[in-house]
């Protein structure tokens, strides 16, 4: 008779946790993301247009690959997917102090999670925050034609998070605001009391 041990308890019986990739989680970093980072920036775009009211989140609805793997016809990919060399040695306009980062063990684990999760792009998990609204691919494809033609409008990419089994998580994200208008960024979050918090973010460029 064979005996399968469960892969949690064998994590557990070795002193190992297990990374967590949830759907909830990817969710629930998107959403803390959105309110530190991209909501200010829609809102200082787009705010002169809502006549008062809370901008609108756009956002792709697909995840953007690694280039290692995969390219996406509309958004491209990543070309960095070695993430604990970009927190650690990046001299940007952002860097996260070295006390912020997590140790070199996790920095490791959330590189090989980076590009396990992004080998291609995905359904983008829906996030919960306030005012987002996920674009179709022909939504995007008007939003960018809209751009191409100098008018007004502003979208937002995510990658898929990237986890470490002690509590970290990294996520990449894009704002397209014009045709030379747009930022990327890599931000470092942490669970804290069970809710995931931005640690730090680092910019890997500007248009």
């Amino acid at each position: 008779m064979k005996c399968y041990i469960p892969v949690f308890t064998l994590l557990l019986a070795l002193g190992q946790s297990p990374t967590i990739r949830t759907t909830q989680d990817d969710a629930a970093v998107y959403d803390a993301v959105i309110e530190h980072t991209l909501r200010d920036s829609f809102q200082r775009h787009d705010g002169a247009s809502a006549n008062g009211t809370r901008a609108t989140i756009w956002l792709v609805g697909r995840t953007i690959p690694v280039c290692d793997t995969a390219r996406d016809a509309a958004l491209g990919c990543i070309e960095q997917s070695d993430v604990g060399m970009t927190l650690t040695y990046s001299r940007t306009v952002e860097p996260i102090p070295p006390e912020g980062l997590p140790n070199a063990a996790a920095l490791a684990e959330l590189t090989a999670d980076f590009r396990s999760r992004n080998g291609a792009s995905r359904e983008l998990p829906t996030p919960h925050a306030e005012g987002v609204r996920v674009l179709t691919a022909e939504e995007l494809r008007e939003v960018q034609q809209r751009l191409f033609n100098g008018q007004r409008a502003s979208y937002a990419s995510f990658s898929l998070p990237a986890y470490s089994s002690d509590g970290y998580a990294v996520v990449r994200v894009g704002y397209v605001c014009g045709n030379v208008c747009g930022y990327w960024w890599l931000i470092l979050l942490k669970k804290v009391d069970s809710k995931w918090q931005v640690q730090g973010r680092l910019l890997l460029g500007i248009a």
